[in-house]
């Protein structure tokens, strides 16, 4: 008798199909927001490029002030329970923009705080998310599960601003933060459904405390792991400065509708998802480390076809959505890859602390970057925010070269 070869398909395991339906159902959801509130700044505020660079700004800069305190607790506590309350958390910060808005009244400063609060919500459930998952995933499986999450991710990039652009343009920015807001609170009934074992609970006092520095130190004695933390960090910078001011770029400079300028998003979810199925298949063939360079190569290239997007209103558009196409085929490889590395490489019950303080360093990038590029159109146009982001992916691009160049080879 010929013996059954074990699948390392993350998918004959029930506790990661419910976080897959989680995450399907909030993705599209968050999508949709990401759209809505500089459509609202712009459309009902009349805000300015700074201002609406300012909601980025807040969505990312609690990573910069607060991942490692709540990495800390996370640690400790029951993350299950932290991963159900932050995504009810998220679903009252939305729900409450909407309602504010037909009961009284709501202003810039507003979406600038619920905008910051939510980003407290988002570090509490991706932190406990992060924690859970190596607990209830085994290895052999982890590859096949961080490409189905990454398929998740590409295919709300790839429907939601097409499908936020519609429901915006039907029946406004408001009404799309309801369906927002339903997608937190169902992800939230999904996580309830997660069984973890009383043995693979930890221990919510054992573990000490630990600041910033500590976790630093971990990383720093894991260089390739600190060095791709550190080239995600740069990269994000610069995708923070062209996404801040994206819709002003697109609706006051190119000319689109709003329409338009969420669908051509959307070629950011086709390259991602096309990099999420073509992650497995190019291991067989190439070094972790040759495509992990080239991941970042493509999005230089990406970041390169942005900066030429001038002419017709159709030319930009197809400049645009290729560069996007780009941007998003190198995240689709390089988030796989570099997601698995880490939970190879880090124990369970650290996991808060190094990725409390690779949060810190990776998405604490993003509120400079959101301000850098309100800051550059403002002062010295829209077309400088392209060549600042490329700038920034060459710079990034080199630290890997030289992070990698030492290493052995990654395997899975």
């Amino acid at each position: 008798m010929f013996k059954k070869r074990p699948s390392h398909s993350a998918w004959i395991l029930n506790e990661f199909r419910v976080i897959w339906y989680s995450q399907a159902i909030a993705t599209i959801g968050i999508a949709i927001h990401n759209i809505a509130l500089p459509i609202i700044a712009i459309h009902f505020l009349h805000a300015s490029v700074i201002e609406i660079s300012l909601i980025s700004t807040a969505r990312y800069l609690p990573n910069l002030l607060f991942s490692i305190g709540i990495g800390s607790f996370v640690d400790r506590a029951d993350t299950k329970r932290v991963a159900i309350y932050a995504e009810l958390t998220r679903f009252i910060l939305v729900l409450s923009i909407p309602v504010l808005y037909f009961f009284y009244t709501i202003n810039i400063q507003f979406i600038i705080a619920i905008a910051f609060l939510i980003g407290i919500a988002r570090i509490f459930f991706e932190l406990s998310m992060s924690s859970l998952f190596p607990i209830i995933i085994p290895s052999d499986k982890r590859l096949s599960a961080n490409s189905n999450l990454e398929v998740i991710s590409s295919v709300g990039e790839i429907s939601g601003p097409g499908i936020g652009g519609f429901i915006i343009s039907i029946i406004g920015a408001i009404f799309s933060l309801l369906i927002n807001a339903l997608t937190f609170f169902i992800s939230a009934l999904f996580i309830t459904q997660l069984k973890v074992q009383d043995k693979d609970k930890k221990n919510l006092t054992s573990l000490p405390k630990y600041s910033f520095f500590d976790g630093f130190r971990e990383l720093a004695s894991r260089p390739t792991l600190m060095g791709i933390v550190l080239v995600s960090a740069i990269s994000n910078l610069g995708f923070m400065a062209v996404q801040s001011v994206y819709f002003v770029v697109t609706l006051n400079l190119f000319g689109f509708n709003t329409l338009i300028a969420s669908t051509l998003l959307i070629f950011s979810g086709i390259g991602s998802l096309l990099g999420n199925l073509l992650a497995r298949w190019l291991c067989q063939f190439f070094s972790v480390k040759f495509l992990m360079l080239c991941s970042i190569t493509i999005m230089v290239m990406g970041s390169i076809i942005m900066i030429l997007a001038t002419g017709p209103i159709w030319i930009t558009a197809i400049f645009i959505s290729l560069g996007y196409f780009l941007w998003g085929l190198c995240l689709g490889l390089f988030n796989i890859y570099s997601t698995t590395y880490r939970q190879s490489v880090v124990p369970p019950e650290t996991m808060g602390k190094i990725v409390g303080t690779a949060r810190t360093l990776i998405y604490g990038t993003m509120p400079l970057g959101a301000l850098a590029g309100g800051f550059i159109v403002e002062f010295l146009g829209s077309r400088q925010v392209f060549i600042f982001n490329c700038l920034i992916n060459l710079i990034s691009l080199m630290i890997l070269f030289f992070s990698l160049r030492k290493s052995e080879d990654i395997i899975f």
